[in-house]
């Protein structure tokens, strides 16, 4: 697209020369609007999972422009979050019996962050769906099902990783309460109790 300033009086609508430039202007927005949507596509797609691709779709929001069609880009991204939902799924059942726990972690403790971080996974994302119009479409029906039985799940698993934290955690205080050494008043020694 390039603006020119032509030698000409442009509010004189009886020359031929502003319609023409006006024409070219019009095809020059045109096509800059196409390549920025192209660009937005392009951006989106090669984002490496729904949290980075919604990241890049709030950036184009501020940005206000009907060319870029944003709603239906959401439309296709509830697709991929329905798709990260359900590799999710699989991945929590197939980790859930023994999960990758974190260094220097007891192992209750540990199951505790890793339900909640699969529970931050998923809704993270529902978040930002539930602000936008694509939230209320037909087809979003199966991926907010899918979401509420995996917080659901995510919610009873931690909750029952808890209680039992909680339990383990009244038997370390109790034996932390049992004295360690013994005194003995009339031999006058002190011994460590077995």
């Amino acid at each position: 697209m390039q603006l020119t300033e032509g030698d000409y009086d442009p509010l004189d609508h009886r020359r031929p020369d502003f319609e023409a430039d006006y024409q070219r202007f019009k095809k020059g927005i045109a096509q800059a609007e196409t390549d920025l949507r192209q660009f937005m596509l392009d951006s989106v797609d090669a984002a490496p999972n729904i949290y980075e691709k919604l990241r890049l779709m709030a950036r184009f929001e501020k940005l206000p422009l009907e060319c870029l069609c944003l709603d239906h880009k959401y439309s296709q991204l509830l697709d991929t979050y329905q798709t990260e939902l359900e590799e999710l799924r699989d991945r929590y059942n197939d980790e859930r019996k023994e999960p990758p726990l974190a260094r220097l972690m007891t192992p209750i403790a540990g199951r505790v962050m890793w339900v909640r971080y699969f529970y931050r996974l998923i809704e993270q994302p529902m978040d930002v769906f539930k602000k936008k119009a694509v939230i209320h479409a037909d087809k979003a029906r199966r991926t907010i099902k899918l979401y509420n039985v995996l917080a659901q799940v995510f919610v009873h698993c931690e909750m029952v990783y808890h209680s039992a934290w909680t339990k383990c955690v009244k038997q370390l205080r109790t034996a932390l309460a049992q004295p360690l050494l013994i005194q003995n008043i009339q031999r006058r020694s002190v011994t460590r109790k077995k």
